[in-house]
C-alpha cells in the first residue's frame, strides 16, 4: 500500500513559519490598528451621546407631563362646575333654588352669577345690551355695569369690582364679591363640599345697595357730581389738574368744527403743549394746554385703574398737514376704485378735509392702543372705560356710531374732543353729539 495514501507516510508540520513583515507591511498594519481604535471609541461616544439625548428627553418629556397634569388639574379644580358644587339662591319668602350650570360659573378664584337670573328670581329689573347693564331694585336704587370692566356705578359713585364681568350665552356675569362689598341685606354663605365650596346666596327683605362713600370703600372710583361743575372724587390725587378738566371759561372750547364751521388756514393755537402720554413709538404731540393737561389726568387714572396699554397717537396737525392726508387718502381710492368722484367722496369721510379737522384747534385727540385706528378698539375694555369717563376730564366721543348723519363722519371710537366738564357732562349723560348740543344751547 501506498504509504502516502493509508496517511502513514510523511507529513507536514503541525505549524507554519511566517514570513517577517516588512517595515512598510508593519507600519500599514499599525495604522489599521489604530483606525480601528479610533473607530471603536467614536462609536462609544456616539452611543454615550445618544443615551445622554435619550435621557434627557424623557426627564423633559416628563417634565412636560408633571406640567400638563398639574395645570388639568388646576384648571379643573378652579373651574370645573360639578354637582356637589351647588349655587343657590334664596330670595323672597325663603324660596331656594339650586342654579343650573349656565347661570354660575367659578373663576379667578370666586364665583360669578348671572345677574339676568338673580334678577328674575328677586324680581329685580334689568335693562341694557351686551356693552352695559343696569339693575334697579324696587327702592329706585341702581347699580350699572360696563361688560368685560371691573367698572361699576352705585348710584352715582363709581367703584372698582375685584374681577371684571363678562358675558356669555346671552347673560352678564358678574363677581359674588359685588354683593358682599357693595351691598347690605345679604348673606353670602359657603359650604365646603369637596375641594371647591358651595354657595347659597340669601337675600333678605331690605336688600339693597350701600351708600358708598371714599371714607368706607377703597375701591372708589370717583363720586360723579349731581352738580357737574362740582369737583369730583378720582382714585388718583388729580387735585392739581381740577382747572384744567373743569374750566371756569369753558365756552372758549366748545367751538364746532366741521364742514360748515372752518378754521382759517394760518390758523395756530398759541397755547400748545406738549402730551405726556404718547403711543409708544411716538412723541411731540401736543394740544392746547388744558386739553393736554386733562388728557395728562385721564390718563394717570386710567393706569390706577389697570389700563396701560393705550396713549395719544395724534395731537395737533397744521392746516398743510392736514391737506396732505386727504389727498394721499384720495389718491390711494382712487388706484383702488378707479373712479376720482368716489374716491373723493370716501376720502371726505374718512379723512377731514384742511380747515375742517378738530386736530387743527389742538383739542381734538385720537386715543387707542396701537397707530392703527380701527372701529375693533370700540370692543376693547380701554375704549369702554374712556367712553364711561371721558366726560369728567372734559373730553367727549366727538363721532359716535349712531351719529354719522349729523356729523357727517363714520363713527371713530378713537377721536375724543375737548370742552371742559360742565358741557363734557351733559353732552356724554344726554348722548349728544356736539352739533345736537350746540343747537340745544343756542
Amino acid at each position: 500500500m501506498n504509504r502516502n495514501q493509508n496517511g502513514s507516510g510523511s507529513r507536514k508540520p503541525s505549524g507554519t513559519r511566517t514570513r517577517p513583515l516588512t517595515r512598510e507591511e508593519a507600519i500599514l498594519a499599525e495604522k489599521r490598528r489604530a483606525e480601528e481604535r479610533r473607530r471603536r471609541r467614536e462609536t462609544k461616544k456616539l452611543v454615550e451621546k445618544g443615551v445622554a439625548i435619550g435621557i434627557f428627553a424623557l426627564i423633559a418629556a416628563a417634565i412636560c407631563l408633571i406640567i400638563m397634569f398639574a395645570y388639568i388639574f388646576i384648571d379643573f379644580r378652579s373651574v370645573e362646575k360639578t354637582p356637589d358644587q351647588p349655587v343657590k339662591v334664596t330670595y323672597q319668602k325663603n324660596d331656594t333654588v339650586v342654579l343650573n350650570d349656565e347661570y354660575f360659573d367659578h373663576r379667578n378664584g370666586e364665583y360669578y352669577v348671572s345677574l339676568a337670573k338673580v334678577s328674575e328670581l328677586c324680581s329685580f329689573t334689568l335693562h341694557g345690551n351686551s356693552k352695559n347693564m343696569t339693575l334697579t331694585l324696587p327702592d329706585g336704587k341702581s347699580a350699572s355695569f360696563d361688560t368685560g370692566t371691573p367698572s361699576v356705578k352705585v348710584g352715582s359713585v363709581y367703584s372698582v369690582l375685584k374681577n371684571k364681568t363678562y358675558f356669555s350665552g346671552g347673560h352678564l356675569f358678574i363677581p359674588v364679591s359685588f354683593f358682599e362689598d357693595m351691598c347690605k341685606g345679604i348673606r353670602c354663605e359657603y359650604d365646603k363640599l369637596g375641594k371647591v365650596k358651595g354657595l347659597n346666596l340669601i337675600f333678605e327683605k331690605d336688600f339693597t345697595f350701600k351708600v358708598l362713600k371714599n371714607e368706607e370703600s377703597e375701591a372708589i372710583i370717583y363720586n360723579a357730581p349731581s352738580d357737574s361743575s362740582e369737583k369730583s372724587m378720582f382714585k388718583s390725587d388729580l387735585s392739581d389738574y381740577e382747572s384744567y378738566m373743569n374750566p371756569e371759561n369753558a365756552d372758549e372750547f366748545i367751538a364746532l368744527i366741521n364742514s360748515s364751521h372752518k378754521l382759517k388756514k394760518d390758523y395756530v393755537p398759541e397755547d400748545l403743549f406738549q402730551i405726556s402720554d404718547t403711543i409708544e413709538g411716538l412723541s411731540g404731540e401736543k394740544l392746547r394746554l388744558n386739553a393736554a393737561k386733562a388728557l395728562e389726568a385721564m390718563f394717570i387714572e386710567m393706569r390706577a385703574h389697570g389700563f396701560s396699554g393705550v396713549g395719544a397717537v395724534c395731537g395737533y396737525r397744521s392746516y398743510d398737514y392736514q391737506k396732505s392726508l386727504l389727498d394721499n387718502e384720495t389718491n390711494a381710492l382712487f388706484l383702488q376704485y378707479g373712479d376720482k368722484k368716489k374716491a373723493e367722496e370716501l376720502a371726505g369721510s374718512r379723512v377731514f378735509a384742511p380747515g375742517e379737522s378738530e386736530h387743527q384747534s389742538g383739542l381734538g385727540v385720537d386715543i387707542c392702543n396701537s397707530t392703527l385706528l380701527t372701529e375693533a378698539f370700540s370692543e376693547t375694555a380701554e375704549y369702554k372705560w374712556l367712553y364711561s369717563n371721558c366726560a369728567d376730564f372734559g373730553f367727549i366721543l366727538r363721532y359716535p356710531k349712531d351719529k354719522s348723519d349729523i356729523t357727517g363722519k363714520e363713527f371713530m371710537p378713537w377721536h375724543f374732543r375737548y370742552v371742559g366738564r360742565s358741557h363734557a357732562k351733559k353732552i356724554m349723560d344726554e348722548g349728544l353729539c356736539l352739533e345736537e348740543y350746540l343747537e340745544i344751547i343756542g
